[in-house]
């Protein structure tokens, strides 16, 4: 149905008020003032008043033209920032690692950039949120909200006019969805994050040189050519050479093993218990294949969600692990050298079993119950 709003008409579906009643009680009527009107679209005929250019005058004479507020902002490269929780929770071991290495960058270029963030929210009662990746997840987003707000930092209601989003920004980065979609439609520039990069991507567009992107294509074997021979990857440790150094002609087989924090969260004893079989099976095996354990670093602010004794295990078993020295273990930040040795992948799945695939490496996804 057609409805009348200020000056223009809206077409909405029946039955909408029902809806958000039901969805956010009946209070969702109430209007809530955020700032000033005078910028919203309805009222941009002020901007042709001539005392709103006296005024702008005004300040620039006063402060100088350097130093005015408003030719300080226009300095800076406006970015919305939009987190989805579909997406958060596609890539649930990477995504809070990738939101805070944005925040991070942003915050080192704050006299260049503007940073506006939108973040979606998990619903209790949405069965999306109930994923068994969503309990740890969004322990951790919720501390990066909150940190980023005692930081000073500007965020946006993710039901605030968008229309006016894209007036007030120059490019938006984050998620595919529906803020995606409006600054399309407004013929802006869209970049969208990938959570399996370690850039920051935007830093290119933005013309800004990150550090961390520099050093990962420099150190980085190139992962799209799985033919590649291990003398041109440059960053696999000493210590996993000495072990996979071949036998006569025939190269040992590496089986790069993933365990996730979401899938101990919702296992916890029975997880372990998987890993020490998965661990006794291949050694079993003698020395080929070889194993290759890279066990996912339990964030300290889910220790209390784990239990002492959880984490006591989990720190023993990895601990005893190195100790024997049988296998090798991979506690780095990229996922790059392990999958560039490893014959085959199996473990939880996340977003470095999905660019195993990519890679065309046999992949294989444990049941732990079992």
């Amino acid at each position: 149905i057609d409805c009348r709003f200020e000056n223009i008409t809206i077409p909405i579906p029946i039955g909408a008020d029902s809806v958000l009643r039901e969805r956010f009680g009946n209070a969702y009527i109430m209007p809530v003032k955020e700032k000033g009107a005078h910028d919203y679209p309805y009222y941009r005929k002020q901007l042709q008043d001539e005392r709103y250019h006296e005024a702008e005058l005004r300040n620039i004479e006063k402060c100088g033209i350097e130093n005015s507020p408003l030719e300080k902002d226009r300095k800076k490269t406006r970015v919305l920032y939009h987190t989805s929780v579909t997406e958060m929770l596609i890539h649930p071991e990477r995504a809070c690692e990738k939101i805070k290495k944005l925040i991070d960058f942003f915050n080192s270029h704050s006299e260049k950039t503007e940073l506006v963030w939108m973040p979606d929210f998990f619903v209790e009662t949405d069965e999306l949120a109930l994923d068994l990746a969503a309990p740890a997840l969004l322990s951790q987003y919720n501390d990066l909200l909150e940190n980023y707000k005692a930081a000073g930092g500007k965020l946006r209601r993710i039901d605030y006019d968008l229309e006016k989003i894209c007036s007030e920004t120059d490019i938006y980065y984050g998620d595919e969805g529906f803020a995606a979609d409006a600054f399309r439609r407004a013929g802006m520039r869209v970049l969208i994050q990938d959570y399996g990069s370690e850039k920051v991507e935007i830093a290119e567009e933005l013309g800004i040189t990150e550090e961390a992107a520099e050093n990962t294509q420099e150190e980085s074997p190139d992962l799209r050519d799985s033919g590649k021979e291990e003398s041109r990857i440059t960053k696999i440790p000493e210590e996993w050479k000495r072990i996979l150094k071949s036998e006569g002609e025939k190269k040992k087989a590496v089986v790069l093993y993933i365990t996730t924090v979401s899938v101990m969260y919702e296992n916890k004893t029975i997880a372990i218990d998987k890993i020490r079989r998965v661990m006794e099976t291949i050694r079993q095996n003698g020395e080929n294949p070889v194993l290759l354990w890279r066990p996912e670093r339990i964030p300290e602010n889910l220790y209390n969600v784990f239990g002492d004794k959880f984490i006591g295990e989990y720190r023993e078993l990895i601990s005893e692990y190195k100790r024997e020295n049988w296998g090798l273990i991979d506690e780095a930040d990229s996922p790059d050298a392990a999958l560039s040795v490893a014959s085959a992948i199996y473990g939880d799945p996340n977003a470095e079993v999905m660019k195993a695939i990519e890679l065309g490496k046999p992949v294989m996804i444990q049941d732990v119950t079992i």
